[in-house]
């Protein structure tokens, strides 16, 4: 069951596993962030709730167990996204649950986070301007 279209390295070999639509799940789930695969599959674990037990199963059989960095699928519109991080932290937002509403790897999250702290160090606070 190869992948019809390129896939990063994790998610092209869980297509290769189970099916396409597995990885495009675990991906809109899981993309830019870690996955724990369990080394015994329980069945209140979230893979098994997307995907079913049996694939579950299979993916932490393949692959191992621990936790594996998911790669984003999908980089479409990269300023809608690094915009949507930034309202998204602006409200108080972990870089977790940014990266997730987001559909962005935790790093660029990061990276938004540290514009935001540059922009608002070189912003002066109040009417009053620089000095120097």
């Amino acid at each position: 069951m190869a992948s019809p279209r390129h896939q990063p390295g994790l998610l092209a070999a869980i297509a290769e596993i189970t099916d396409q639509a597995s990885a495009d799940l675990i991906a809109a789930e899981w993309g830019g962030r870690a996955l724990y695969l369990p080394a015994k599959v329980k069945r209140d674990h979230r893979l098994v709730e997307l995907l079913g037990r049996e694939k579950a199963m299979l993916i932490c059989k393949e692959i191992g167990s621990g936790n594996v960095m998911v790669p984003m699928s999908d980089m479409a519109g990269p300023k809608k996204r690094r915009r949507m991080v930034a309202e998204l932290l602006d409200k108080d937002a972990s870089h977790s649950e940014a990266a997730r509403a987001a559909g962005v790897h935790t790093r660029t999250v990061e990276r938004v986070a540290a514009k935001q702290r540059r922009h608002r160090k070189r912003k002066p606070s109040g009417s009053q301007g620089r000095l120097l």
